[in-house]
């Protein structure tokens, strides 16, 4: 194939990422919720993009844009949610959050959803503390994040499982992490074409 060609498959592909990122975020800040159906439909396509399109080095590629193949793109979809479930077990993080982040993996593949993870994380750490200061509980969460962490390892010592909810005081604070995976994901994929 091509190589034009294959760029411009890459690029609707990721153009395709970016719009479902887009929507899902635009539901999240209006109610709180990233439908199953839209997850599901960038997931097969995540699944389909790599198995399909022609092998590459990913879509988001310089040198080689393609495909990463069926397995790297399961692979992918499977590092995304387990790197986020433990979060949504210890009740830090919704459900709709890890199957998002499972399909940023589909389209990614393995090695690229480990940093958008990481770069997820830092832009929702961000966020809270902004959304926190914002709205005069910045003190409360910092006193929650305290006794949570303080209550996890003395249950993690004792074997026991805990949930980053118990022993803090409720705070109103609802985040659309949405907003934070898109952002992750945009920037890890901006830094890994930069940098690349």
């Amino acid at each position: 194939m091509d190589y034009a060609i294959a760029q411009q498959l890459a690029a609707a592909l990721l153009a395709s990422l970016g719009l479902l990122l887009f929507i899902a975020t635009w539901i999240d800040l209006k109610s709180h919720r990233i439908p199953n159906a839209l997850v599901l439909l960038g997931i097969l396509i995540g699944v389909l993009g790599n198995g399909l399109a022609p092998a590459g080095f990913g879509f988001n590629s310089e040198v080689l844009p393609g495909g990463l193949g069926w397995w790297m793109a399961f692979k992918g979809m499977g590092y995304g949610l387990m790197m986020m479930l433990p979060f949504y077990v210890l009740r830090a993080m919704g459900a709709g959050d890890v199957k998002l982040m499972a399909m940023v993996g589909a389209y990614v593949g393995p090695g690229t959803v480990i940093g958008v993870v990481v770069s997820t994380f830092v832009i929702g750490g961000i966020m809270a503390l902004v959304v926190a200061a914002r709205s005069g509980e910045l003190n409360r969460v910092l006193e929650n994040v305290r006794w949570a962490l303080f209550g996890f390892m003395m249950k993690s010592s004792t074997g026991q499982i805990t949930n980053m909810s118990e022993g803090t005081a409720t705070s109103q604070i609802k985040l659309p992490y949405a907003l934070a995976i898109s952002l992750g994901t945009l920037w890890w994929l901006a830094w890994q074409r930069m940098s690349g």
